[in-house]
Order: structure tokens, then sequence, then C-alpha cells
């Protein structure tokens, strides 16, 4: 989730209802028995409930799948450092979180275009 959540940051995880869920929330699930925390890029219902699409804003990789009963939770604050918390639930952030979504592929997609020819020029 880098440069939106860095290394050493605490994060603030809620259990949060699956259905509610949208595209632009952070949350938290397991893979493989480790925990992940990713943004939620798209939500589809199924006659089985809920499948979850979901990336890190740092990743060229297509949105991987997660199952409901994977996500643990919510997150809905980062402590940037001992003074500086960011609340998710604020109606900046929730705009923020979305615009994040509608342009990663777009970001993503000019680095996979722009990193081979950055490669081949600096040779």
């Amino acid at each position: 989730m880098w440069p939106f959540l860095r290394a050493g940051e605490q994060l603030i995880i809620k259990k949060y209802p699956v259905e509610k869920l949208k595209a632009g929330d952070i949350i938290l699930y397991k893979s493989d028995s480790m925990p992940v925390c990713h943004r939620l890029v798209r939500k589809i219902r199924n006659k089985n409930g809920y499948l979850f699409y979901v990336r890190g804003d740092n990743s060229t990789c297509k949105p991987e799948l997660v199952k409901a009963e994977d996500i643990c939770g919510k997150v809905i604050g980062v402590f940037k450092d001992a003074n500086n918390l960011i609340d998710f639930s604020c109606w900046y952030w929730i705009v923020i979180n979305q615009l994040i979504v509608l342009f990663a592929p777009l970001i993503s997609t000019a680095a996979r275009t722009v990193k081979p020819l950055y490669v081949r020029i600096t040779r």
C-alpha cells in the first residue's frame, strides 16, 4: 500500500459487515494465513454472497480475488506518527480513497508502459 501506507504506521481496524464495504475502502484480509492490507477495487454479489477484487496502491498487477470469509476488517484510521491520526470516515478521505481507485488503473498502465522504455533508454 506504499506510498499511502508506510512501514511502522499503526492501523486502526474495525470488524465491518462485508455487504457495506465499497470501492476505495482499505481492508485487511487473510492470504495463505498471512494478513494483507489492500484497497477494495470492486465488489461483486453472486448467489453465494460476495467476492472482492483488491490491489495494493503501488501494484501494476491485476486485482486479486478475495472471498468474504477471508476479510478480517476495514481500516478506519491510521496513525502517521504519535500525534497525527488520519480518520478514513471523514468525507475528505472517503473521496480521496475513491479517487485513488478510479486513477490507479491509469497509473499502473502508465507505469507498465514507461518502465520498459526507461530501461531501454538508460542502458
